[in-house]
């Protein structure tokens, strides 16, 4: 027996994606990477130097106009092997960003083929954005990013983005970027601290009060004045 499914049923179904691999571009791109923002209202302009980056091999360009709330990224998203290592890198050199280590980042996330985060049984929950830290500029203006992430066992995917976020007039230019497979973080000891700090009141009794000369902890004793 042949159900009939409802046309606008269909059109709903066609149109849903996952909300974090929604706003791709697939109109402009440079090896593998595309443009993404959320919505078109808050979509900055995105271009390719062919000569750019320190080596000159190219870069890609966010750049934002005077408008508030400007949000944009370059993306792009890798087949992956659960459970494995992955060390993910970036350059980025700033023209008029004001807060670059808040408003320019990568971002890295784990989901499975359909794009939806995963259960990290590390952790018993879902999967979430993870950020590798910047290191300081060299002095040709470009900060680098890098760090090692460990998949989810259950991931197939990971999906890196490139941002410039709420930087009126501000522009971004992104260059060498890579994710490859990588051997573990080397293990580190850190050493811990602590201190049992005991405030006392008067004569080492911590709640004896004064007033007038005598004791007002009602300890019945006089000797802790």
């Amino acid at each position: 027996m042949k159900k009939k499914i409802h046309p606008s049923l269909c059109l709903c179904l066609l149109s849903f994606v996952p909300g974090f691999l929604s706003g791709v571009d697939s109109t402009l791109e440079w090896q593998g990477w595309q443009p993404y923002s959320p919505r078109d209202e808050i979509r900055p302009d995105f271009s390719l130097r062919k000569k750019g980056g320190p080596d000159g091999k190219g870069g890609l360009v966010i750049s934002h106009d005077g408008r508030e709330g400007l949000f944009g990224a370059w993306g792009k998203t890798f087949e992956i092997e659960g459970d494995a290592h992955y060390r993910v890198t970036a350059l980025a050199k700033n023209r008029k960003v004001k807060n670059a280590r808040a408003n320019r980042y990568v971002e890295v996330f784990f989901h499975g083929p359909d794009g939806k985060y995963v259960v990290d049984d590390r952790l018993g929950v879902h999967t979430r954005p993870m950020y590798p830290w910047d290191q300081p500029t060299d002095s040709k203006g470009w900060t680098k990013f890098t760090e090692i992430f460990q998949a989810p066992a259950k991931a197939t995917h990971a999906t890196v983005r490139l941002f410039l976020r709420w930087e009126p007039g501000g522009e971004v230019e992104w260059a060498g970027p890579s994710f490859e497979k990588s051997p573990p973080r080397q293990p580190r000891k850190a050493r811990l601290a602590a201190v049992n700090f005991r405030p006392r009141g008067p004569a080492g009794n911590p709640r004896a009060q004064t007033r007038g000369g005598r004791c007002q902890c009602r300890c019945a004793r006089r000797a802790c004045r």
